[in-house]
């Protein structure tokens, strides 16, 4: 019989769907549970399932940290006397910290996580951070989920309201919640609890980037725009393929789609960041090819390439487009759900390692096609 959850044990209030139910099926028939894992740390982890909440171990992955179990994920559990997570289903959107080093392995903070909770305390002696505030917002904002301030220990504060408006400033769009020392509730003001979500915390640390402040504006390509997206893609990259590439995707009626050329803008109004999807097609069924991407230097690993892909993924699945694939990095395409385009039957003209051609169902409940994918004329492939 094929494996059906109907959830009579309730796992739907932690998120989980018929998407991920189908995914689940050959582990299912491998005596696997499914199992969101509700806290990790250095090798152990909360996992919730059918039969209640665990503690499991896992070991980190061994080649790419970003495979790594994080809070968030849902695993298939091998249901033992020492419980372990054997395999992570897909990740639709995650938050990924840069390294502080140069190498190119980010952290994954939590995945599929919404709202993301920034907990600041009113109480401390030194102000607000407004630059690092920004930061922890834009993070939460490049992973897909909701940015939720809660202003901690307003009690002892001085005026309240006066901070209260100062962590306002720097994140607009996202609720400033205030709570009380004393009761730890929120004051003033009515918040519901949404079941089917799982939050993430995050704390500004001291010692952090300075760089990364910055707070992107997104906006799709106007016909002004032109020479300034040629001019990003030249500053990118070491030649002008890229940017010669943009040009004739957008000269070829059958690839360009209006609405699908992103532009990431700083505070000041120019323009740093930029994505693009043009329309592909897998066997002989529509999707999207996202590429090329690119930052200006000077602002990279500053989320301003992630707001612009973001923000185009987003315009996509309202213009009602499922299936994206990408060639690229493998740590960091993940961040905005993607996987190995194997795993969907999908396969590139070209000869690539498989965890370099990845691909993304905006829509997880809508059926992904199978076949080789077949790129616009420009690509040259």
């Amino acid at each position: 019989m094929p494996h059906t959850h109907t959830d009579p044990s309730g796992l739907s209030r932690y998120g989980w769907t018929g998407a991920l139910d189908r995914t689940f099926t050959e582990h299912d028939a491998a005596g696997l549970v499914p199992a969101r894992i509700a806290r990790a740390d250095r090798g152990r982890c909360t996992a919730i399932t059918a039969s209640g909440s665990t503690r499991a171990t896992y070991a980190a992955h061994p080649s790419d940290p970003l495979r790594t179990p994080c809070t968030g994920d849902w695993a298939a559990l091998r249901p033992d006397a020492e419980p372990r997570p054997v395999a992570l289903l897909p990740r639709h959107r995650a938050i990924v910290r840069s390294p502080a080093s140069r190498s190119s392995h980010g952290q994954v903070l939590a995945a599929d996580v919404d709202p993301v909770v920034i907990a600041l305390a009113l109480s401390l002696a030194r102000p607000l951070d407004a630059a690092e505030l920004a930061r922890l917002r834009a993070l939460a904002w490049e992973s897909g989920a909701r940015p939720l301030i809660a202003l901690t220990k307003v009690d002892p504060a001085d005026d309240p309201g006066a901070g209260h408006a100062e962590a306002a400033a720097p994140a607009p769009g996202a609720d400033v919640l205030d709570t009380s020392a004393a009761t730890y509730r929120f004051r003033d003001r009515e918040h519901g609890a949404d079941s089917r979500h799982t939050g993430q915390t995050l704390h500004p640390q001291k010692g952090t980037n300075p760089t990364m402040t910055a707070s992107w504006t997104t906006r799709p390509e106007t016909a002004g725009d032109v020479a300034a997206i040629r001019d990003v893609n030249l500053a990118a990259f070491p030649s002008p393929l890229e940017a010669d590439l943009v040009e004739a995707l957008r000269a070829d009626p059958q690839a360009w789609l209006p609405g699908l050329s992103w532009l990431a803008e700083a505070p000041g109004g120019d323009l740093i960041g930029y994505a693009l999807l043009t329309r592909c097609h897998v066997g002989d069924s529509p999707a999207l090819a996202l590429g090329p991407c690119a930052v200006r230097p000077g602002h990279q690993r500053q989320g301003a390439g992630s707001a612009a892909i973001r923000a185009a993924l987003r315009a996509a699945r309202e213009q009602g487009e499922n299936l994206v694939v990408v060639l690229g990095h493998a740590e960091y395409y993940p961040r905005f759900g993607f996987t190995p385009a194997s795993g969907f039957g999908i396969r590139p003209p070209f000869d690539v390692e498989d965890k370099y051609m990845m691909a993304l169902a905006l829509d997880p409940e809508r059926p992904v096609p199978s076949g080789v994918i077949r790129y616009p004329a420009a690509f040259g492939v």
